[in-house]
C-alpha cells in the first residue's frame, strides 16, 4: 500500500513538470506570469519530494523484521542503561538482567564465586576470618597447622523491585539477598554433598518521597546506619565496605545487617537519618555471683532462632547519622546509643545499663584514581558492630551488667587506574578496656582481669594438657594490614569475569596478667577469588 502511494506521487509530480515545461514553451503569457508558475510549481515539488522520502522511510519499517526485545545481546553496555524519561515502555532501554513488569521494574543481580583461602595457623574458618579466636600455638593442632580450603559460599543472588508510580510521586523499592555462608546444619558438611543452606542478608522495603520533601523510609534486614556509606544520602545499597575477598571485611569496620526502621531526610548535600535496630547483646564473661540463681531451663526447647543464645533485651539499638556528600569527598557522624540486661536472679528481676558511642567515617578522592577512606568509633558498647567482634558487655561481683569501653579505627587506599583493574592496602585496629573486674570467693567476674593465667598460651605444653586455665586471658586488641586486587579478565555483554588476591596479616593480643605476660597470637591470610557477575 505504502510502496502504491510513492509511485502514484511520483507520476503526479513528473506530470507537474511535464506541464510547466508545456506553459514555459507556449510564450504567450508575460515573463512575470511565468517565473511565478515556475515558483509555485518548485514549491509543490519540493513538498512532493519530502511525502515521497517519508513513505519510503515508512515503508523500510514496514517491511523489515520484528526487533527483538532489547536485552545484553543487542543493547551495548554504553546505551543499555534505564530510560528515566517519560517514554513509552516499549522503547525503554534496559540493562542485562532487568524486566518490566507492569509498572515496576525488576533487577536480577548477584554473582558466582569460587574462592580460595589458606591461613597460616588454622582457624577452622570459611571465608570469614574470625579475628579475635586466632588460636595460640599450644591449643593443638588448631594453632599449629595451616589451614586450606575452597569454597563456593560466597556466591550471592539478589532480586531487586522498583516502582516510580507511588502515590503523590513516591518511588518504592524492594531488595532482597542471599548466599551459602549460613550456620552449619546436620546435612552441611564437606565430606560429600556439601549442602550449605541460604543466608538471609537483606530483605527491606523502602519508600522515597520523591519531590522537594526529601523522605526516605526504609524497613527490613539492611546494613545498619552504622555502616560507611557512599554518595549522596542514606539509602539501601550505599555501603562503603573495603573492597577485600574476606567476607568479615578487615579489622576496625563497624557493620552489621540486621532489622531496622530507618527515616532519612534529604537536605541536599546533607543528610540526617535515625534507625532503630534490632538488639543483640555479645557479653563477655557474663556470670552471677554465687548464691545467685537464674532461671534457666534444663533442656533448650525448639526454637526458630537456632541455637546461639539470644540476648535478654527491652528496648532497639538506636542509630543517629549526620552525612555531607561534597565534590571534595564524602563525609559521616554517627552515634550509637543500646541497653543491656541481665537476670538478676529470682527476686531480684533484672537490671540493666546503657551504652554510648559515637564516630566519624570519611571517603576522600586524592585524585582521579586514588580514594582515601578513614573511620574512627569510641565508645561503650561497641563490639558486635566491629569486624572483630570483641564483647559489648560483661557483669561485676554483684550481678550487674557492665557496658565495655571500645575503640575502633581504620584507615584504606583504593588505587583504580582503569576499569579493568583495582588495588587497596587497609590497616584496622580494634581494642577494648578492663570492664567489670573483681575476685571475690574465689569466683573471677569482669573483662580483662589481671588474674587470669596466661603462662599456658606458648611453649611445647598445650593448654589442653595442662587446663585451659592455663590460656584463659580476655582478647585487649586486634590489629589487621590487607592488600590485594580485583583484576577483570573479561567484560562484555556476557557480564564480568573478576579474579581477586588478598594478603594479610593479623595480631590478637590479650591482657596482661597477674605475672605482666601479654601473649599475642598472630596469622597470615591469603585468599583468591575468581568470580563471575552476570549482570
Amino acid at each position: 500500500m505504502v510502496r502504491g502511494r510513492v509511485a502514484g506521487l511520483s507520476r503526479v509530480a513528473g506530470m507537474l513538470v511535464w506541464s510547466g515545461a508545456v506553459a514555459l514553451s507556449g510564450g504567450a503569457q508575460a515573463q512575470t506570469s511565468v517565473q511565478e508558475q515556475i515558483g509555485r510549481i518548485e514549491i509543490q515539488i519540493a513538498e512532493l519530494q519530502a511525502q515521497i522520502d517519508r513513505l519510503k522511510n515508512q515503508s523500510i519499517v514496514e517491511a523489515a523484521p520484528a526487533v527483538p526485545a532489547l536485552t545484553k545481546a543487542v543493547v551495548p553496555p554504553a546505551i543499555a542503561e534505564l530510560s528515566t524519561g517519560g517514554g513509552a515502555q516499549g522503547t525503554e532501554l534496559l540493562k542485562p538482567g532487568q524486566i518490566r513488569v507492569g509498572s515496576s521494574l525488576v533487577s536480577l543481580g548477584g554473582f558466582v564465586d569460587a574462592s580460595m583461602v589458606f591461613r597460616l595457623h588454622n582457624l577452622m574458618a570459611d571465608v570469614g576470618t574470625p579475628f579475635a579466636s586466632l588460636p595460640f600455638q599450644s591449643q593443638g593442632d588448631v594453632g599449629r597447622n595451616t589451614e586450606l580450603r575452597g569454597s563456593a559460599r560466597a556466591s550471592r543472588l539478589s532480586l531487586r523491585i522498583d516502582d516510580g508510580n507511588g502515590p503523590d510521586g513516591a518511588r518504592l523499592s524492594a531488595y532482597g539477598e542471599i548466599d551459602f555462608l549460613g550456620e552449619v546444619g546436620d546435612g552441611a558438611n564437606m565430606r560429600q554433598v556439601n549442602g550449605y543452606q541460604p543466608r538471609l542478608r537483606q530483605a527491606w522495603m523502602a519508600a522515597d518521597s520523591g519531590g522537594d520533601s526529601g523522605f526516605l523510609l526504609l524497613a527490613g534486614q539492611a546494613y545498619s546506619l552504622v555502616t560507611p556509606g557512599r554518595g549522596k544520602g542514606m539509602a539501601g545499597l550505599q555501603e562503603a565496605l573495603p573492597p577485600v575477598v574476606d567476607d568479615q571485611a578487615v579489622v576496625g569496620t563497624d557493620f552489621a545487617r540486621q532489622w531496622q526502621v530507618r527515616l532519612v531526610k534529604d537536605l541536599g548535600p546533607v543528610s540526617l537519618g535515625v534507625s532503630i535496630e534490632n538488639p543483640q547483646t555479645l557479653w563477655g564473661n557474663a556470670i552471677m555471683p554465687n548464691g545467685f540463681t537464674r532461671f534457666v531451663a534444663t533442656s533448650v526447647p525448639h526454637s526458630s532462632l537456632g541455637t546461639t543464645p539470644i540476648s535478654l533485651d527491652e528496648v532497639p539499638d538506636v542509630a543517629f547519622k549526620l552525612t555531607l556528600d561534597k565534590s571534595f569527598g564524602q563525609f559521616e557522624l554517627f552515634g550509637l546509643s543500646r541497653v543491656f540486661r541481665l537476670d538478676d536472679g529470682p527476686n531480684g528481676g533484672t537490671v540493666s545499663t546503657t551504652s554510648l558511642a559515637g564516630g566519624v567515617n570519611a571517603r576522600v578522592p586524592v585524585s582521579t584514581n586514588l580514594d582515601l577512606s578513614g573511620s574512627f568509633s569510641y565508645g561503650t558498647g561497641l563490639g558486635r558492630y566491629g569486624a572483630a567482634q570483641l564483647p559489648d558487655a560483661t557483669s561485676d561481683s554483684a550481678g550487674k551488667p557492665v557496658a565495655i569501653k571500645a575503640l575502633h579505627a581504620q584507615a584504606g587506599l583504593v588505587y583504580h587506574p582503569s576499569s579493568r583493574w583495582s588495588a587497596y592496602l587497609f590497616g584496622g585496629v580494634e581494642m577494648a578496656n578492663e570492664a567489670g573486674t573483681d575476685n571475690v570467693g574465689g569466683q573471677i567476674f569482669g573483662y580483662g582481669n589481671p588474674v587470669r593465667m596466661n603462662d599456658g598460651c606458648t611453649g611445647s605444653v598445650t593448654a589442653l594438657e595442662r587446663g585451659l586455665a592455663f590460656c584463659n586471658g580476655d582478647t585487649q586488641r586486634v590489629l589487621e594490614i590487607a592488600a590485594g586486587g580485583w583484576w577483570t579478565l573479561h567484560q562484555g555483554l556476557q557480564g564480568r569475569l573478576q579474579i581477586g588476591s588478598q594478603v594479610g596479616y593479623v595480631r590478637r593480643t590479650l591482657f596482661a596478667d597477674l605475672n605482666g605476660l601479654a601473649p599475642s597470637a598472630d596469622n597470615w591470610l591469603l585468599f583468591t577469588s575468581l568470580r563471575y557477575t552476570p549482570f
